[in-house]
């Protein structure tokens, strides 16, 4: 009967390169089970949107704000987050709105979290919902006014940044699916999809 050793004996003894891959085995096993773990995520979440759009035909709700704040010397300026996914694109704090949480309520919380600066919501700062049908979300978003920064807030240990914009610049930073509620805010239409 071969004893529970006699495997790595017989690797050692067959040479450097056999004994290596009997100790290099463990790690590729670790690696191919992350790729598995990754493929079944995407897996996953290509089977709730494709749920969302053709079933339910329902949009996961997020809310978010415009963050305002007056500046000497540009006027009205906006704060805004880089993408966690893409660092070098700008977007305005939004999220997942929680079971049983009201709109606004998801907004200021989002905006806290995201962008470390505590709001209150202008009087008539409802903007209204943006829809994203590529990634089957719908935006609430909401115009906001700083009361407190917090000086630090989600992932900025991981590189996250914040930056205050003038809002002519910020038009020109932003993805399209958070222009829209700037143009809205500025009264601008938006241009045509394609132009």
């Amino acid at each position: 009967m071969a004893s529970a050793s006699a495997a790595p004996a017989r690797a050692a003894a067959a040479g450097p390169p056999a004994a290596a891959a009997a100790v290099a085995a463990p790690g590729a096993i670790a690696m191919g089970l992350a790729y598995a773990r990754n493929r079944a995520k995407r897996l996953y979440r290509g089977l709730v949107k494709l749920w969302r759009f053709h079933v339910s035909g329902r949009h996961k709700r997020r809310a978010g704000g415009l963050v305002l704040r007056e500046s000497e010397t540009v006027g009205e300026e906006i704060l805004l987050i880089n993408s966690r996914k893409n660092p070098d694109v700008w977007i305005i704090p939004a999220g997942t709105v929680e079971r049983g949480e009201g709109l606004a309520e998801a907004a200021l919380r989002e905006v806290a979290e995201e962008a470390g600066v505590v709001c209150g919501v202008e009087s008539g700062g409802d903007l209204g919902t943006f829809d994203d049908d590529d990634r089957l979300v719908r935006t609430a978003v909401y115009v906001m006014r700083v009361t407190e920064d917090l000086g630090a807030w989600e992932n900025m240990e991981f590189g996250r940044k914040r930056r205050w914009w003038a809002l002519d610049a910020a038009l020109k930073a932003l993805k399209d699916r958070d222009r829209r509620p700037l143009e809205k805010y500025l009264g601008r239409a938006a241009p045509p999809r394609g132009a």
